[in-house]
């Protein structure tokens, strides 16, 4: 199971500002999640690697076949 970062965390380790971070979170370039619309947001340590590499996601492609199928 991967670490699970907040923005501010997801930014030192991109060496990104954490508004970059978040507005990426915000657009859907980078896979985060909310519990609730608004809420902070959790991003798993290998989304940020496939953030700043620009590969796909493997989380992202789960949630999206689940998403389908439910």
């Amino acid at each position: 199971m991967s670490a699970r970062l907040t923005v501010k965390e997801a930014a030192v380790l991109a060496k990104k500002h954490p508004d970059t971070v978040l507005k990426a979170c915000q657009a859907g370039d980078l896979f985060a999640t909310q519990r609730v619309r608004g809420g902070s947001w959790s991003i798993r340590e290998e989304s940020v690697d496939h953030w700043l590499d620009g590969t796909p996601d493997p989380a992202r492609e789960a949630v999206q076949r689940f998403a389908v199928t439910a």
